[in-house]
Order: structure tokens, then sequence, then C-alpha cells
């Protein structure tokens, strides 16, 4: 529903929502799954143009990203992936008419919506608001390079050195669905309380299989050759995918647990974070 909002105006949703005849219920729905699938169209489009390696290379603290063709409706969307795969706060930026209107998204350390507000104060945006986590706000051109340098002054000085962090190392074999149940007990996951992220050593991706251009679908074996299910979520030109796709030697992977539901049967699944290659050793 969110991708009429997105794309077009949300007028489709609010009749979804209030309508009583079935038959436009359904011809709402199919243009609204129709709309998604335009949105994801446009969205990897976007991604598979940024240049990831040279983000990487740069090394800046705060990712800003400005794209004059972005479609406003997914800036929010772009920011979120830059956000999740770099583990940094990110910022997209694109041209709407003569100003530049923007969405970012944080991590944890860095209260992004608080240092917009500061800089509306200070003249350095023309209008904004946001959270901890997430912000938008207009700015104009020439006032870009300044709120760039006032926001990396201000991580410099008020966050800690972060890195990927996991909970702890697991065996394979002790990753079953009793643990993920223990773990679920933890739930709601959210801000301040994230799902944990667990480190599983010295293991080999097996049948990796790209789906719908978005994620990867996969099997984890172990040396002692269990098998888990598996999936990412990282953008299919990433570092991460590559090494999923294509990478045949041992590695330590960062993961997540979950219960996935399909054709009505629960089984749990590893969402996989991050990988951390290792030398090529022979098994």
């Amino acid at each position: 529903m969110n991708s009429a909002g997105r794309l077009k105006d949300c007028t489709n949703v609010i009749r979804l929502l209030t309508s009583d005849n079935y038959i436009e219920k359904e011809k709402i729905l199919k243009e609204l799954l129709s709309l998604n699938e335009k949105r994801k169209e446009i969205e990897n489009k976007v991604l598979n143009e940024i240049d990831f390696k040279k983000i990487t290379n740069n090394n800046e603290n705060i990712i800003i990203l400005k794209n004059d063709f972005i479609n406003e409706g997914i800036i929010g969307i772009i920011a979120s992936r830059l956000k999740d795969y770099f583990n940094k706060p990110s910022i997209v930026l694109t041209k709407s008419n003569n100003i530049y209107k923007a969405s970012a998204r944080s991590i944890p350390i860095f209260n992004i919506g608080k240092y917009i507000f500061n800089a509306i104060n200070k003249k350095l945006l023309i209008r904004g608001g946001g959270h901890n986590l997430a912000a938008g706000f207009n700015i104009a051109s020439n006032k870009i390079n300044d709120f760039k340098d006032y926001l990396n002054l201000n991580f410099l000085k008020n966050s800690i050195k972060y890195s990927r962090k996991y909970v702890c190392k697991v065996s394979t074999k002790s990753i079953n669905k009793d643990f993920c149940n223990e773990i679920n007990i933890l739930k709601p996951f959210g801000s301040k309380n994230e799902n944990p992220v667990f480190l599983i050593e010295k293991v080999k991706i097996i049948k990796p299989k790209l789906i719908k251009g978005r994620y990867i679908s996969f099997f984890i074996q172990s040396r002692n050759r269990k098998f888990l299910s598996a999936i990412s979520f990282a953008f299919p030109n990433s570092e991460i995918s590559k090494n999923l796709l294509y990478n045949k030697n041992e590695m330590d992977l960062l993961v997540q647990m979950k219960e996935n539901f399909w054709n009505n049967k629960k089984s749990l699944q590893l969402i996989v974070k991050d990988v951390i290659q290792l030398p090529n050793n022979a098994w």
C-alpha cells in the first residue's frame, strides 16, 4: 500500500480501506500490486547504478548520496538499503524544482533527528523533521556541503566507534527450533532491542540462487555436514552477494535467526547480515 503514496497518491488506498464494494476492492488491489512491482523495478535500477565499491573506498562516517533523478518516493528506501549494507547513517538527496529533498536513515549510535532539527536552527536546512533513526528534510543546493561538514563533525564528537557486532559465536549444532524459540522470547524486535546477530565460523555456501533479482536463497554447510536454510537480502551487486553466489571457499557469517512460514509450514531460516572471507583452506 505504501507504493501508492511513493509513486502516485494514496487515494486508492483510502478507497480500498473504506469501500464495501468487493469488486472495486479487487480492482484496487490489482492496481496496487502492479504499482508495487513498478516501485521494485525503479528501486533495483537505482541500486544497480550505485557504485558501492567507491562508497566503500571513500570510507566516510556518514553516507550522503546525491542524485538529481531519483524518484522522490523511493529515496527513503534507498537510504534504508545503504544504511543496512554499510551499517552507517545514510542520506539520499534528489532534486525537486529548485531545491533538494532528502531522506535519512541512521543507526542507534547517532540520533539523526536531533541533528536535522539543529541544522534547521542553524539555517542549513529549509525545513525537516524526524526521530533518532529516520528523518527527512529540504535543503538548498549551496548548503549541501556545509550540511555534510556539520553532520560529520557532530558524528566524530558525539558517537562512538562502531562495527558490525554480534552477540556470540554459535556452532551449527546449536542452531535449531528450540534455540530460535528462546530468542523469540525477546520480541518484539526493533530500536534498542534488535534481533540478535550471531557468528558462525568456517562454513560453505551450497546451491545459492538469485530469486527475482532481489535476494539470494541457499544452504549453509558446516564441517560436520549439517545443512541450514538461509537467505540474504543484500544488493545483488554487493560484495556480500558476490561471495554468497560465487565464493566456494570457507567463510564466517554473521546471521540472525527467524521462523519462516511457507505453504502453511513453519521452518527455521538464517538471515545472513555479513560475510567474513577466510584464507583458502581445503576441507
